[in-house]
């Protein structure tokens, strides 16, 4: 009897969902216009491969990857805050190197909503590649 009755109440459960949902929950963007770093992306590159000071440990162990991180770009464009989210296994300079290279960039365009400038936060990846950085000074 038992057996029986579970899938019973089964469907039942599956039809009354279908016939009342449960409302999914929407997030409303904080900006109409997402910050934009000076130049774009490329331009974001070259400030990388420029700017970058190769840790030693790292270089020698031959170790790249990308750094993930989220910054805050503040109403004004300039970067506010740096929370790395990943960095690279066995190689914890790349990450403060990231770190730096964050919080010491040009300011960005902001984010707008509507006609006014706001605070967003932008998800970012920093990318280590030793061909396309300088090595670090001996």
């Amino acid at each position: 009897m038992r057996t029986l009755l579970l899938p019973a109440l089964l469907i039942c459960s599956v039809a009354a969902a279908q016939e009342h949902p449960l409302p999914v929950p929407t997030r409303e963007r904080p900006y109409d216009v997402a910050p934009r770093f000076p130049g774009g992306s490329e331009a974001m590159l070259r400030y990388f491969a420029d700017s970058c000071r190769y840790p030693v440990e790292a270089w020698e162990k031959r170790k790249e990857g990308v750094v993930l991180a989220t910054i805050g770009v503040d109403r004004r464009g300039r970067v506010d805050s740096v929370r790395i989210v990943n960095g690279v296994p066995a190689a914890p300079g790349l990450a403060r190197e990231a770190e730096r290279l964050l919080k010491t960039m040009p300011r960005w365009e902001p984010a707008t909503k509507g006609s006014k400038c706001v605070a967003a936060e932008v998800h970012m990846s920093v990318p280590f590649d030793r061909k396309r950085c300088r090595a670090p000074a001996p």
